[in-house]
């Protein structure tokens, strides 16, 4: 019940963010999508005091100052300031990729989670850099957040904070087995946050892959999750 009254996607996070935002920019000028044409895919966007910042995944590759996650400022959500790297590598091997950034803060303090794996098949952990800036250079906290069952295939994380103060962790794992009316595949599941750093060891299920017209159970009102594939550029968007 309590996980579905939280919303948590990705793109719809940029979106929503960026209709107040780009509806009073777009009253006095015009723009042209994209608004950044390099490559920018998973991109996260959170506003810091009168600044916007955008996280996006690299992959495997080092930006030129060595560091991992394209980060890019905004005033406007329009004009894209491109600042570098945003991660210190925590591994020497270069095979390791790094998927999906997502920022908050807390507490006066800066945090990025990611997945970072690769380099066995189906193999991913959820990891946190920490830092005194928003746009870093994080460096990552030396732990893991682990799901309460040990999944080996966790991404996408998206923490929250709800009104009454307490953190809330989403994310997708692989599910391998099947159940009537389940198939086996990515779900979305939520975590109590036990600190920034931390998860409570306490997972449900969001969304997990149903069979068609078979289920019996209700559904209740979902928010739909749409991730852009690798290469996807910035892109501004008025309704």
């Amino acid at each position: 019940m309590f996980a579905a009254r939280f919303p948590c996607a990705r793109a719809l996070l940029f979106v929503q963010a960026a209709v107040a935002a780009v509806s009073l920019v777009a009253a006095e000028r015009t723009y042209t999508n994209p608004v950044y044409a390099g490559s920018m895919p998973d991109p996260s966007v959170i506003r810091y005091g009168e600044g916007y910042y955008a996280f996006g995944t690299t992959g495997s590759e080092r930006l030129a100052d060595g560091r991992i996650f394209t980060v890019l400022r905004s005033t406007n959500l329009v004009d894209w300031q491109a600042l570098g790297g945003a991660l210190e590598p925590p591994s020497t091997n270069s095979r390791i990729q790094y998927w999906a950034p997502e920022a908050t803060s807390n507490g006066g303090k800066y945090y990025l989670y990611y997945a970072m794996g690769g380099l066995e098949p189906e193999r991913f952990e959820l990891r946190v850099g920490i830092s005194s800036k928003p746009e870093g250079p994080y460096v990552d906290s030396g732990e893991t957040l682990v799901d309460c069952e040990s999944n080996r295939f966790t991404i996408d994380p998206f923490p929250f904070r709800d009104d009454d103060g307490k953190w809330y962790f989403f994310y997708a794992r692989n599910f391998t087995n099947s159940a009537p009316d389940e198939h086996p595949g990515t779900a979305l599941m939520v975590d109590r946050m036990a600190d920034m750093t931390h998860l409570a060891g306490d997972c449900h299920v969001v969304v997990r892959a149903a069979t068609i017209g078979r289920s019996t159970r209700p559904i209740g009102t979902w928010m739909f999750i749409m991730r852009p594939s690798i290469g996807t550029r910035l892109k501004a968007h008025v309704s």
